[in-house]
């Protein structure tokens, strides 16, 4: 917050103390300056104060970006390691049963790995992909 035209004390509305006690009251993070153009007083130091912030701020948001930019690194890596480990079942289709529990009464799920044209299959078909249901 600046307090502009402080050459001018005898027009003064609001005095220093009561301006600083709002700032530090009500705007978190804010600093108070007075100044004045006519007598270049703190006209330098408000400037600089306000470079350094947003030099801060944009510092701040560089940091985020590489961060969010290492994790989405990360998650392409283990995903293409995965895909990699994976790429052996993309032309297999099969279904596996659970077979029911004796001491359960209900029946149980079954799993069918389906291929990506939508028809259950039990044996093996060439450039199908699967999905598991």
């Amino acid at each position: 917050m600046v307090g502009n035209k402080c050459d001018l004390e005898t027009h003064r509305q609001v005095s220093k103390e009561m301006a600083e006690k709002q700032v530090n009251e009500s705007m978190e993070g804010c600093e108070f300056f007075e100044a004045s153009a006519k007598f270049d007083t703190n006209v330098k130091e408000v400037f600089l104060q306000l470079l350094q912030m947003a030099r801060t701020q944009e510092e701040a948001q560089e940091a985020l970006l590489e961060e969010q930019d290492l994790y989405r690194r990360k998650s392409r890596r283990l995903s293409k390691r995965l895909s990699r480990k994976l790429s052996c079942f993309n032309n297999m289709a099969f279904a596996l049963k659970k077979n029911p529990s004796p001491t359960r009464s209900e029946p149980q799920p079954q799993e069918t790995l389906v291929t990506s044209k939508g028809s259950s299959s039990r044996n093996y078909k060439d450039n199908q992909k699967c999905v598991l249901i």
